[in-house]
């Protein structure tokens, strides 16, 4: 019998005092989680399991570590309103990341196909724990391909305290824990990274990265897989900045054709489910595309805002459906027949 996905899904949440005047945000990014949650494991027919903790070390020394719903069908799950309270103390960001991973090593996986994906969100660093980095950089290297931990920080100096700690760089991102806007777009990032995640393991696909929503996940082993287009593709260098129909229009003299041109993933891009994607070669030039270029990069059935990423060997190109595009100096624009 087929085994079925069973994904586990766990929240760890800064409750220390400096998190006071993002109470309410918290709450809120972890409900609309847990809603999201729900919609995409009817959509993928995936069964999703929720755990949530919060943590802060009080002053007194005593454990503030605690558990709000342990792997809990997410279809279950009530809010987390009255539940998520500040605990007076210090940020023991070490020791809550341990013992959430020993706690969820616990969990009956006996049947099923079961990944484990942590997100751990803090407004400030370490500073009180009784384990070091160096047991939770052997914890995360022992880590099996099925568990997976996202952290998000409030700097770049946190971001690379964690990736001393032992967090693949792929997996730190930043928020601004001064506004409650920061907080919001973090949540949108959680539940982005999750979609990907999701719709990965739908697929039979892993991907250790969370936050690696981008071309960085393409290189010469998974290109490898994909089919070049190695006919009716052209390179148009944008030197100006303009539209995209003036500069096929006025500055080539061509007609315009709507969904021919694709423009590079230099920034932050909404794609849908509409769009193809194909990646090129820098040094080449080759052109690689298809479905599974979408597959590759964990590109969901539904709109999905995509950033780039650092890539040495590879860029990443989206088709455009717009009359009125903006293109970026200094990059190309692909026309693919």
């Amino acid at each position: 019998m087929k085994q079925n996905p069973i994904n586990h899904v766990t929240l760890v949440l800064d409750a220390s005092p400096s998190m006071e005047k993002q109470v309410d945000t918290v709450i809120a990014v972890a409900d609309n989680q847990i809603k999201f949650l729900a919609e995409r494991s009817k959509q993928l027919e995936m069964e999703t399991r929720v755990t949530v903790y919060m943590f802060s070390i009080p002053y007194g020394g005593s454990d503030g570590f605690e558990c709000l719903c342990y792997d809990m069908d997410v279809l279950r799950l009530p809010s987390l309103q009255g539940e998520y309270k500040l605990l007076n103390g210090w940020t023991a960001l070490i020791d809550a990341t341990i013992r959430s991973q020993n706690e969820l090593k616990q969990t009956a996986t006996l049947y099923g196909k079961h990944a484990f994906l942590t997100f751990i969100l803090t407004d400030g660093i370490e500073n009180r724990s009784k384990h070091k980095p160096a047991d939770l950089r052997k914890l995360i290297e022992e880590q099996g391909d099925s568990e997976t931990m996202g952290i998000l920080v409030p700097d770049v100096n946190a971001k690379l305290s964690c990736q001393d700690m032992g967090f693949p760089k792929a997996n730190v991102a930043i928020w601004d824990a001064t506004s409650t806007a920061g907080l919001e777009e973090a949540g949108e990032v959680i539940r982005q990274a999750t979609d990907v995640y999701m719709t990965n393991l739908s697929r039979g696909v892993t991907n250790k990265g969370v936050f690696d929503m981008s071309p960085t996940v393409v290189n010469h082993k998974t290109v490898a897989a994909l089919k070049e287009i190695v006919s009716g593709i052209e390179i148009l260098p944008v030197k100006a900045a303009m539209d995209i129909t003036t500069f096929i229009t006025k500055q080539h003299g061509r007609t315009f054709r709507q969904g021919k041109y694709y423009f590079p993933l230099v920034k932050r891009e909404k794609v849908g489910p509409q769009k193809n994607v194909v990646v090129r070669h820098k040094i080449s030039g080759k052109v690689f595309g298809g479905p599974e270029v979408r597959t590759l990069l964990g590109l969901p059935d539904h709109e999905v805002s995509i950033k780039p990423g650092i890539n040495a060997e590879y860029d990443v190109f989206v088709q455009s459906t717009s009359t009125n595009r903006n293109l970026i100096p200094g990059h190309d624009l692909l026309v693919i027949e």
